[in-house]
């Protein structure tokens, strides 16, 4: 059973930005790179409730307009390139992955803010 750390910045989107990464390994299966850098749909509960969502593969354009069409409001859209002011609106996410089979530490640091994750030699 893996064990994982991970905190977020995004004020109110935090918790959906978390539950997201956590998503992300335990039912998609993802390493700990992989679950932090994959593309976010975030709910943002602000004073205008919306979606906030990157898009890039598997997130397409199509995907964001279907959203649309149901009725869900796209409050931030992120397409790639993008400057660092659009991508911090979905949070910055540093984690800690250890698994204690294989006695391996896995961590990331979210780029989307600069993030890098570093370890102490023994």
């Amino acid at each position: 059973r893996l064990v994982i750390a991970l905190g977020s910045s995004g004020s109110r989107r935090i918790p959906g930005i978390v539950a997201l990464v956590i998503s992300n390994v335990v039912d998609r299966e993802m390493g700990a790179r992989e679950a932090v850098l994959a593309p976010r749909v975030v709910w943002d509960p602000s004073s205008e409730p919306g979606v906030l969502i990157e898009v890039f593969p598997p997130n397409t354009g199509e995907m964001v307009e279907s959203l649309e069409e149901r009725g869900y409001h796209i409050v931030h859209r992120v397409e790639f390139p993008a400057t660092a002011r659009d991508l911090i609106k979905c949070g910055a996410v540093n984690a800690v992955l250890f698994d204690p089979a294989s006695q391996s530490y896995a961590a990331v640091g979210d780029p989307r803010r600069q993030g890098v994750a570093l370890a102490a030699q023994r």
